[in-house]
């Protein structure tokens, strides 16, 4: 059972959830269902949601399936999402998503990721994320590049350098450092 309410006491959001879930061998199944109430556009919707999730791993990668049917604002919607990733000669990653979200009876979202991460060392790293969002309401298309070079100078402590580029060219370069700071 889960309740949400707002600083003022108003409720944003109650549900009940059953969820049922087991493993054999390298396969993984997960199910829910949920039944409740979501504060939406200043109402009070009813949802109710049931989804399922089904995984492989193994030393080589994994494969994963997900779907949700549910809804939303009195409107039935889905959400598909498959994953698979790929682990290559033990320094090299790939990995590909692809979701789609459908609602009030038309697809509306897909979104497709990329995603490559090369370890020089145990220490230095190098990810590549490219990512299209493609938007059926309006016939749009993002493009979002990132690279991030990761540099682990002490345990648990990183160094990354980040360059970010959208699709309409907007560009940026940062960096950042996170210490962690030893005690006991």
């Amino acid at each position: 059972l889960f309740r949400q309410t707002d600083e003022t006491g108003l409720l944003h959001q109650r549900y009940a959830q059953s969820e049922v879930s087991f493993d054999v061998g390298r396969f993984d199944f997960y199910s829910f269902s949920r039944l409740g109430e979501q504060r939406e556009a200043g109402r009070l919707w009813n949802t109710r949601t049931a989804g399922i999730d089904l995984e492989y791993a193994s030393t080589w990668g994994f494969l994963g399936f997900f779907q949700q049917i549910a809804t939303r604002q009195g409107d039935r919607n889905w959400f598909t999402s498959v994953d698979a990733d790929a682990n290559l000669y033990g320094r090299l990653t790939l990995s590909l998503s692809a979701s789609r979200f459908d609602w009030k009876g038309h697809q509306e979202t897909w979104v497709m990721r990329t995603t490559t991460n090369y370890q020089f060392t145990r220490r230095i790293g190098l990810r590549l994320f490219h990512e299209r969002v493609m938007q059926r309401l309006d016939d749009t298309t993002q493009d979002n590049i990132n690279t991030v070079f990761d540099y682990e100078f002490t345990p648990e402590s990183h160094f990354f350098f980040v360059f970010v580029r959208h699709q309409d060219d907007t560009k940026a370069v940062f960096s950042k450092l996170a210490y962690l700071f030893g005690g006991n």
